[in-house]
């Protein structure tokens, strides 16, 4: 358990450090999280990803916050479904994966409740990311690194 709290401690100070070069691949990972997202009306700093769930076009959606953190990092701030049990959620974590695995990224954040009715509590958020291959430390620090698909 030490080397996860080592990886994200580094992340972190990695983060606190950030250059900022356009072509690095996290600028790649915004840009195209960009391209793939819509503005959120109500909320600037929130983005609106389309997540094809098939069962209400209408309510498939979910809301991301992100921010680029260094040339190889990425900060989940927050997702969250606009239909609460219908899979959004995941379907916007699978995609978020994917493009930081696309890209070579990392992803970062802390796995924290909104509150009681806003979702998943900390617990099982926490338990949700470490399904999802991040990993989290007691605070709830958690980082993902990229997975390399076979060439």
């Amino acid at each position: 358990m030490s080397d996860d709290n080592d990886d994200i401690r580094n992340a972190v100070r990695i983060a606190k450090g950030a250059s900022s070069n356009v072509d690095s691949p996290s600028a790649k990972f915004m840009n195209e999280y960009r391209e793939d997202t819509w503005d959120h009306p109500f909320d600037s700093r929130t983005r609106l990803l389309n997540t094809k769930t098939g069962l209400d076009p209408r309510n498939d959606f979910a809301t991301l916050e992100l921010s680029k953190n260094g040339d190889n990092g990425v900060h989940v701030h927050s997702i969250m479904a606009l239909d609460k049990g219908r899979g959004q959620g995941r379907q916007a974590l699978q995609y978020l994966t994917n493009l930081a695995d696309k890209h070579g990224v990392d992803l970062h954040g802390i796995a924290k409740s909104f509150g009681r009715d806003r979702g998943l509590n900390t617990a099982k958020l926490k338990d949700w990311y470490k399904r999802n291959g991040f990993q989290v430390d007691r605070s709830g620090n958690m980082i993902r690194k990229p997975v390399k698909g076979e060439d």
